[in-house]
């Protein structure tokens, strides 16, 4: 797959790949449970990584998701030092 050349505003690649199987479903405490909205998760590329990073993508509808769109981390509000502040990623172009 191809990268296009990174831009300054610190924003990351989204890869797409082919959706084999959709589910609205989460899995909590071992419960399957509906999804009120479909949840994208992708694979993201940071910016100067070798590896890819399988994250939420959030801002844009499943349909239009595609391979190689920007987007940004979104943190969450409390910060605890970890990588779970990191919430999800926003697609921005």
């Amino acid at each position: 797959m191809g990268y296009g050349a990174p831009d300054a505003n610190g924003s990351s690649y989204l890869l797409g790949l082919p959706v084999e199987t959709v589910a609205h479903v989460r899995v909590e405490k071992g419960e399957i449970l509906d999804l009120a909205e479909p949840m994208i998760i992708g694979l993201v590329k940071l910016d100067g990584a070798d590896s890819l990073l399988t994250a939420k993508i959030q801002g844009i509808a499943p349909g239009a998701c595609r391979q190689g769109l920007r987007v940004m981390a979104v943190w969450k509000d409390q910060p605890t030092g970890t990588v779970r502040d990191l919430d999800h990623f926003e697609v921005v172009s």
